[in-house]
Order: structure tokens, then sequence, then C-alpha cells
């Protein structure tokens, strides 16, 4: 989100200034990182978060995703796979978030579990999901910085409908977000346990950079690289289209 923040409002002052338009200078923010960094250093010092990572990783393991070894001892290096979604599909896992008023995220992010539990022959299945610990206070969106926490997100299948298995993925997200700031490296410490998930689930809609590319009056974009990496041999990545709101 910083990013696309970020870079929605570099490219708006170019575009501004290659049209000699007269810039208003921007309000100083009231939320900064720093502030992000206190919270995370008093959820460091709360025995209450420490009990709660520790309640819900009890007795847990690691599920493994099974896998060929690399033939060599060369780094792995992350391929990215895209997978299209027809428009009526998009429509439809839409329509069913909000006749179930449970998110899209909690919908897609139950399937992923599901998945897991396919291919792995587990119950007890810990997944590691992306949260933000942006404050909730005025401009905490237009802060810059890494308010990225990906967490251990525990969920016993037993069995249950679809509607059954997506509420309870939103209730056990819902139960999490108060307890979202406390580091990750910390849990893995406090538990003694290592890595504890080698898979990921991550869900964005950047809609504030990309409602704007395709307004401006003399800046084109010729073209957008993008590079990612991280550590994990799998994750799935979900996101709204800014402009359409189909999910990708």
């Amino acid at each position: 989100w910083s990013v696309a923040h970020f870079t929605a409002e570099l490219f708006g002052t170019v575009d501004h200034l290659l049209q000699d338009q007269v810039l208003e200078p921007a309000p100083r923010l009231q939320t900064t990182f720093k502030q992000y960094v206190r919270e995370e250093l008093k959820a460091l010092q709360s025995p209450e978060h420490k009990e709660y990572w520790e309640r819900r990783l009890d007795g847990f393991s690691r599920i493994r995703l099974p896998q060929w070894k690399p033939a060599d001892t060369a780094p792995p290096v992350m391929k990215l796979k895209e997978v299209e979604i027809s428009p009526s599909l998009s429509r439809d896992v839409q329509e069913l978030a909000q006749r179930t008023l449970i998110p899209i995220k909690s919908w897609l992010l139950a399937v992923h579990i599901h998945i897991l539990k396919t291919l792995t022959n587990q119950r007890d299945i810990t997944t590691g999901v992306l949260f933000h610990g942006r404050l909730e206070q005025k401009d905490g969106d237009r802060a810059l910085g890494l308010f990225l926490n990906t967490l251990p997100f525990r969920m016993q299948l037993d069995g249950g409908t679809w509607a059954a298995i997506a509420e309870k993925t939103w209730e056990t997200e819902k139960e999490m977000l108060q307890y979202r700031r406390y580091p990750m490296a910390q849990i893995q410490q406090d538990t003694g346990n290592g890595k504890l998930f080698e898979t990921f689930f991550n869900f964005t809609h950047f809609y504030v950079s990309e409602q704007k590319l395709g307004s401006y009056g003399r800046l084109h974009i010729v073209e957008e690289p993008g590079y990612a990496d991280n550590s994990f041999p799998f994750g799935a990545e979900f996101s709204l289209d800014g402009e359409s709101g189909e999910l990708r």
C-alpha cells in the first residue's frame, strides 16, 4: 500500500509539473512510521500478546508440502504463475461475499487452507497470512513504511459446509487483529520451533494507485515492471483490480 500510494503521489506530481500547474504543498502528516514502531514495542512488552500466540500455536504441527529436492545447490528462484479468473467467476465470488456477509478475502483464504489440507492430508493447517499494522487514525493510510507482519494462521478443518469454513476463517482473522503487531520473529523465538510455515496467503486492493493511472494529462506509463522474492516454497496472491474491481 505504501508503494502504491507513493507512486500515485509521485506520478501525480510529475504530471502536474509537465502541465506547468502550480502545486499546493501537502499538509504535514499526523501519522508516522515511528508511531507504528512504538506500537510494536508495546506488543512485545505485553504478556497478553505473548500468551495469545503461545496458546494459538500450542501443539501445532508444521505442514510440509510434497516437493522435489533441487538437483543442485543453487538457491531457488521465485517463479510467478498467473491464473486467469473469468469476469463471471469474479462476479460470482463477489456476490457470494455480499450474500453471506463474509469478506472476499476470507472466502479465498478458506479455499487456500482447504487446498493445503488436500495436499498434505492434514486437518490441522497453519499458513502465513499477511496482516498490516497501520494505525487507525487520521491520515494513517498515507504514512509510508513497512507496516506488514506475516503471521501464522492456524485452523483445524473438521468438515462442514463451505460457508461454515469461510465463517470460521473470518472469525479467526477478527480474533487475530488485536494481536497482529506482535512481530513474527518473536513468535518464532517464543515457540522455539523456528520456521512455523512454508506457505503464505496475501490479498490486496491497491485502488489508490490504479484508479489514477488512466487519469493523467501529460504523463504516460509505458511499462510497469516488478520484482518480488521470498523464502517460501508456495504462496497464493489474490487482488481486486483498482479500476474494474475484478478478481485477479
